[in-house]
């Protein structure tokens, strides 16, 4: 299929299951090589085919990924990509979905998942530290996996994790200092509440990484991985006080994971200078109309966004373009109106 979008919104219309998600899905793949439903690629290829293949054409770039047999092929304006640090972050796009209460109901590292990927966004040296921590850092719990371990090599792979251990999380706590405020500000709208975040290392950034790993030597050796480092810090959400994934309402879950999303998008905007693509999978229906729709004015100033949904009500709007989504044969139909 080829489609060619218009600028400002655009409505992806359609009932449950004609493919308004693969849709967006496609989009934000080209931007960040993955998809915003945390499936694995090889569930991303249609059943019965052996590949996949996605191509977007900006104002100035042409983006293509193949993805066949485990392994992904990248080109820029026709040039094949080694890194995928080199590809990510070409085209920006921020994805709106309900997939999003995992960053308040889920384990600790969807949430330095959400922050990661935001700083990656803004800074490629975060994107290259962090695969290079996580390369390091396979090699270290490795070798604390053997019955026998040689301090000398377990002091090699800590001079190499410390330096990018310490960095990653100086970054984390930069990125707060001003995200902070834009979440506490889009949640109050949307839920009249008042938020706190609450980012918890594993070791104090001031004092450094070196001596809580030493510390948490002999604990490593008996669990045979690595307690102290980025990979396994944790972020607090509080809503008027209390701890959002224990005794926010999912009314309340919503609005926080909204508000996060809105702040990545606008943090995305200052940081790079940049609009990033806007992509909404069904969260209108999931949030209270009156204060949704005073937000959305932020939505729609952005040149580009998306915005999928069931609900033909939504057509009120004016001055936006309009998809269509059908089956026929399961095969999806696309009928444009602009």
């Amino acid at each position: 299929m080829e489609i060619e979008f218009g600028d400002g919104l655009t409505l992806v219309l359609g009932k449950n299951g004609v493919g308004k998600t693969n849709l967006l899905e496609a989009i934000h793949y080209l931007g960040t090589l993955r998809s915003f439903r945390r499936a694995k690629e090889k569930d991303m290829v249609s059943f019965g085919e052996e590949f996949f293949e996605v191509k977007g054409k900006t104002d100035g770039l042409e983006i293509k990924v193949l993805w066949m047999a485990g392994k992904k092929n990248i080109e820029l304006d026709g040039k094949r990509i080694k890194k995928v640090e080199d590809a990510f972050g070409k085209l920006l796009t921020v994805a709106f979905t309900s997939h999003d209460l995992f960053l308040i109901d889920g384990p600790p590292q969807e949430r330095r998942r959400f922050f990661d990927m935001l700083l990656s966004k803004i800074d490629i040296s975060y994107l290259s530290d962090l695969i290079a921590y996580r390369k390091v850092l396979k090699q270290r719990n490795a070798l604390l996996s053997r019955e026998e371990i040689k301090e000398e090599e377990m002091n090699i792979w800590d001079e190499q994790l410390i330096p990018l251990g310490e960095r990653i999380v100086q970054k984390r706590r930069e990125l707060l200092k001003d995200f902070r405020e834009k979440v506490k500000n889009f949640f109050e709208v949307l839920s009249g509440k008042k938020l706190e975040i609450i980012y918890n290392p594993t070791f104090d950034p001031d004092k450094g990484m070196r001596g809580e790993l030493l510390a948490r030597r002999e604990a490593e050796r008996i669990y045979h991985t690595t307690l102290t480092g980025p990979h396994r810090d944790n972020y607090i959400f509080l809503v008027d006080g209390k701890d959002a994934k224990k005794f926010s309402s999912l009314g309340e879950r919503r609005a926080l994971a909204f508000a996060l999303r809105l702040s990545e998008a606008e943090t995305i905007r200052e940081k790079r200078d940049e609009y990033p693509v806007l992509l909404l999978d069904e969260v209108i229906g999931e949030l209270d109309r009156t204060r949704v729709y005073n937000t959305l004015k932020l939505v729609l100033s952005y040149p580009q966004t998306f915005l999928a949904t069931a609900r033909e009500e939504v057509l009120s709007t004016e001055g936006v373009n309009v998809i269509r989504i059908d089956t026929e044969d399961g095969t999806p139909v696309i009928e444009r109106s602009y």
